[in-house]
């Protein structure tokens, strides 16, 4: 099924409907309304699986759209709501994609000092510095066990 049978589609937006928007809440509703299902397929054409894209959707929504109050920051002479919209997602996506990074690049527990290196296995012993995948099994069991 294609973005246009779906409706999945940017329209083409009436000025008084986001004008209105910003002081009705009503209106700020059917703007929201009618834009999360084409915001939901850029998501989704980016790549994102469905669960994500539809958290990605409502994030997008509440906190940039709403929370920073793009809205109010809108303006007709500089073009269309649609592509101010667009360009605000692409942001938001590039935002989202290197946090995600570098929640990926640093470490969750931190960095392990050398000297603790040899703590790491139960019975007392230094594992062997040729084996650290026996160190890391060894790590990610005792993170496992911690976390039940």
């Amino acid at each position: 099924m294609s973005v246009q049978e779906t409706g999945a589609w940017f329209h083409t937006t009436s000025w008084a409907l986001v004008i209105s928007a910003r002081a009705d809440r009503g209106d700020l509703e059917l703007l929201l309304r009618a834009y999360w299902s084409p915001v939901y397929a850029f998501i989704r054409k980016k790549g994102f699986g469905p669960h994500d894209a539809a958290d990605l959707t409502q994030e997008f929504l509440a906190d940039v759209l709403v929370g920073r109050d793009l809205i109010g920051k809108a303006d007709q002479a500089r073009g269309r709501f649609r592509s101010f919209l667009k360009t605000a997602l692409r942001n938001f996506l590039i935002d989202h994609r290197r946090k995600a990074g570098s929640r990926k690049a640093s470490p969750e527990f931190g960095l392990m000092q050398v000297e603790d290196a040899g703590q790491m296995a139960d019975d007392g012993s230094q594992p062997a510095a040729d084996e650290p995948s026996n160190a890391f099994d060894r790590q990610w069991a005792a993170l496992k066990t911690a976390q039940i």
